[in-house]
C-alpha cells in the first residue's frame, strides 16, 4: 500500500481510508472486527470480505503499475507485492464453482509462511518437532571444533521430476 499511496502523493493511512482498506493497517485484523468467532457464517462472511479486498487491491495495483515508468522503484514494488499477495491467496484460498472463497484444506506445497521473509519455510526435525525458518549448512573443523563456513539455504526448490531439493 505504501507505493500505491506514494504514487498518489498520499500518506498510507489516507490512501487506505480512501480505498476502504484501513483495517489492514492495524496490528491485527481480528482486533478490527467484531464477529462471533463460533458462528461459521460470520467467519465465512469475514473471509469473503478479506478476499474481496485482496482482489480489489490486486486490481488497483495492476492499474497503477501500468502508469509507472519502467524500472522505477515504485513500479518494482507494485509488481512484487501483488505477486506475493497472489501467491498467498493461491496457497490458502480456493473458490467454489460460484466463485465464493473458502479456506483450502491441507498445506500448500512449498508454502510461504512469512510475508516479511518469503524464503522462510516450514520444516521438520522429527515427526513431533516442527519449525518455521531457514535451513542452514554449517562446516566445522573436526580437530579444532571451529565453524569454518556457514550458509543459509533458500527454501526448497522444485526439481524437474516433481520432487524438491534445497538450494
Amino acid at each position: 500500500m505504501t507505493a500505491l499511496a506514494r504514487r498518489e502523493s498520499l500518506t498510507v493511512s489516507t490512501w487506505a481510508s480512501h480505498n476502504d482498506l484501513s483495517r489492514y493497517l492495524a496490528s491485527s485484523i481480528k482486533a478490527t472486527v467484531e464477529i462471533n468467532w463460533d458462528d461459521p457464517s460470520e467467519r465465512k462472511a469475514l473471509l469473503v470480505g478479506i478476499v474481496a479486498d485482496a482482489d480489489r487491491l490486486l486490481l488497483l495495483a495492476r492499474t497503477v503499475r501500468k502508469k509507472c515508468p519502467k524500472n522505477s522503484p515504485d513500479g518494482e514494488t507494485i509488481t512484487q507485492a501483488p505477486e506475493l499477495l497472489s501467491s498467498l491467496l493461491a496457497q490458502d484460498i480456493e473458490r467454489t464453482d460460484e466463485g465464493v472463497p473458502a479456506i483450502k484444506q491441507g498445506v500448500a506445497k512449498d508454502r510461504i509462511v512469512s510475508v516479511h521473509d518469503p524464503e522462510e519455510r516450514h520444516g521438520r526435525k522429527s515427526k513431533s518437532h516442527r519449525f518455521d525458518g531457514h535451513k542452514a549448512a554449517i562446516a566445522v573443523d573436526v580437530e579444532s571444533q571451529l565453524i569454518t563456513a556457514a550458509q543459509v539455504l533458500p527454501r526448497q526448490q522444485p526439481r524437474p521430476d516433481g520432487g524438491t531439493r534445497s538450494g
